[in-house]
């Protein structure tokens, strides 16, 4: 394709900003691409992913040579940062934002704009709970709806430009006014957030008879609760600067929430029937299913440690041909580069120091086998020193953020079984299978201490024992993704049954649900 812009500056590299670099790079659009962000990890992902040229968090650096700003950061945020970098910015420089309000937008950047300058706000209709650089996706944009909102400042040259942009991403592109999309977006986007962030709030600590009423919900609750986990800071964004829209689309639903309560406070079976027959209309308008996201689903297998986690998932790795990704033995490698470079659970120095290795450690995957700058630690890390110091890491936050984000990113596209304790929680909430794996402490412990004597351990079953009791503690109880089991998990207890029987429980489920064409 033909080269649009020569320096790309996206001011927010996150799941939407990622994702447009990595499609305008594979596509020749830009022959650079700076990334403007908040945190030095987020970027150092960007690069370690090939999403940018140059990370930098100065707001001049990233303006100079930029012929296209793309702001992709928080909408409150956007006005503050363009007013740093404008001075910086080449004189005929083009202006693009993200942002799901868009007359706000406009109406805080013209001011802002050199007299050269372009502005040409935008909306792609697309996203999902995940964020981060390591969430970038180059199929999010497929077949799904960007707004254009031309307004004062946008040049007929920079409207086409950002278009052709769009339209490389695989999106559909349209054109409105600004406040009509605000309205519009108030009603089917920003609305549903609200309604699915109110009814988690209202459900999350209800109890009935002392029972926890969320546990027992299925994939309904999970569906429309499902918004609900994206972020707090975007949406207070969203809501102040589109305030009156959302207002007003509030006002519609609870007069329709009303005319339910009305209905069944009165028992009257005409007007309920009718009710919910007036909701089932709206399907004429929704457009088809977007594609999947991930080309193949995600197996997501969570459990406490010797409940036989990763001897299943490689055997169901085979199984179904996917890939087998052991998050453990991610936590446990950088334990033991933490050991070999003298850095304890107890250093008064241990953050700073791990901040350190966190950005200098590569870590990579050789089939089952795991590789510290391309060496294999395979058997270094199956001590139980390195498990246990494994554990204590992983309760701060630096080392879960940089973890997660090298999971998501080695399983982005999918056809993967991970293992761990958060991954259907945490590292991977919409994988579309998802199991926990427990098992009695005893049994628990004669599996670990045999497969520990197995590799010429020296320890004994009582010790074995007591560290998989102080384990669990900690796993369970830590501040930071505590081992917990995801609400819409199947629970496997493999006490009693062997590794053939618990993979063949999971492939008949994965078929199961496989048949009848749905991955939740």
């Amino acid at each position: 394709m033909t080269v649009l812009f020569s320096q790309m500056t996206i001011c927010g590299v996150g799941l939407i900003g990622g994702s447009l670099a990595q499609i305008a790079r594979a596509h020749g659009l830009v022959e650079r691409i700076v990334g403007l962000g908040r945190t030095q990890q987020n970027l150092d992902v960007a690069l370690e992913r090939g999403l940018i040229d140059l990370a930098t968090r100065d707001p001049a650096q990233a303006a100079a040579g930029a012929d296209l700003v793309v702001l992709a950061s928080p909408i409150a945020a956007m006005p503050q940062l363009l007013a740093a970098m404008v001075p910086h910015l080449p004189v005929d420089a083009v202006i693009t934002d993200v942002g799901s309000v868009k007359a706000w937008v406009v109406e805080k950047l013209e001011p802002l704009l050199g007299p050269q300058m372009a502005l040409v706000a935008a909306h792609p209709v697309a996203g999902k709970e995940t964020t981060g650089a390591a969430a970038a996706d180059p199929q999010l944009f497929t077949n799904r709806r960007v707004i254009i909102t031309p307004s004062a400042r946008t040049t007929a040259a920079a409207l086409d430009k950002v278009t052709q942009l769009w339209l490389a991403t695989g999106a559909r592109v349209e054109r409105m006014a600004a406040e009509v999309h605000d309205q519009i977006l108030a009603r089917v986007s920003h609305l549903p957030q609200v309604v699915s962030s109110a009814l988690g709030a209202a459900l999350a600590d209800e109890q009935v008879a002392g029972r926890f009423a969320a546990a027992f919900g299925a994939g309904g609750l999970r569906d429309t609760t499902r918004l609900a986990l994206s972020s707090a800071e975007m949406w207070r964004d969203i809501c102040l600067t589109n305030r009156d829209a959302i207002l007003e689309a509030l006002s519609l639903f609870i007069a329709s929430i009303e005319n339910f309560r009305r209905a069944i406070e009165g028992g009257d079976a005409d007007a309920i029937e009718a009710a919910f027959r007036a909701g089932q209309r709206i399907q004429r308008h929704l457009a088809p299913p977007a594609a999947p996201r991930r080309p193949r689903p995600i197996v997501a297998i969570d459990g406490p440690v010797g409940a036989g986690k990763s001897t299943v998932a490689r055997a169901l790795a085979r199984e179904l041909g996917f890939d087998y990704l052991n998050t453990g033995a991610m936590y446990r490698a950088l334990a033991l580069e933490a050991q070999r470079r003298g850095i304890t659970a107890e250093d008064p120095q241990l953050e700073q120091k791990l901040a350190a290795l966190l950005r200098a450690i590569s870590l990579s995957f050789e089939g089952e086998k795991i590789l510290i700058d391309g060496a294999d630690v395979s058997a270094a890390i199956a001590d139980p020193a390195i498990g246990d110091l494994a554990s204590r890491l992983s309760t701060l936050r630096a080392v879960r953020e940089r973890m997660v984000e090298l999971q998501r990113a080695a399983a982005a596209q999918g056809g993967v079984v991970m293992e761990g304790r958060d991954i259907g929680t945490v590292v991977f909430p919409d994988a579309e299978f998802k199991f926990f794996l427990d098992a009695g402490v005893e049994t628990r412990a004669a599996r670990r201490f045999a497969e520990l004597q197995a590799k010429g351990g020296k320890t004994t079953l009582a010790e074995v024992t007591a560290a998989l009791r102080e384990r669990d503690q900690r796993d369970c109880t830590r501040e930071i993704a505590p081992l917990r089991c995801a609400d819409d998990a199947i629970v496997i207890d493999s006490t009693y049954l062997s590794v053939a029987q618990v993979v063949e429980r999971l492939l008949n489920e994965i078929h199961r649900r496989f048949r009848a064409g749905s991955g939740t």
